[in-house]
């Protein structure tokens, strides 16, 4: 049986967890913190001047924001 030493095992592990695990986290933990805190309107930089664009500013607030089509990176416990 071959037997392999334990920290060719965790220099793996560890390259895993940074290539991967970090970015996609961070990616999901970002989107949740634009869910829950979103956006005012003068940080998107957009005005309203007329009714029309007051109703339509409200549906486009009343959105989520969905970070994980945009992010290159998905839940690790997604499959797409």
């Amino acid at each position: 049986m071959l037997e392999y030493d334990n920290t060719a095992f965790y220099f793996f592990l560890l390259a895993v967890i940074i290539l991967y695990l970090v970015p996609s986290y961070y990616c999901i933990l970002t989107a949740v913190y634009g869910a829950v805190f979103p956006p005012s309107s003068k940080e998107l930089g957009t005005e309203v001047r007329t009714s029309a664009e007051k109703a339509k500013a409200k549906k486009v607030a009343q959105k989520k924001v969905r970070c994980f089509e945009a992010c290159a990176f998905a839940s690790p416990t997604t499959v797409q």
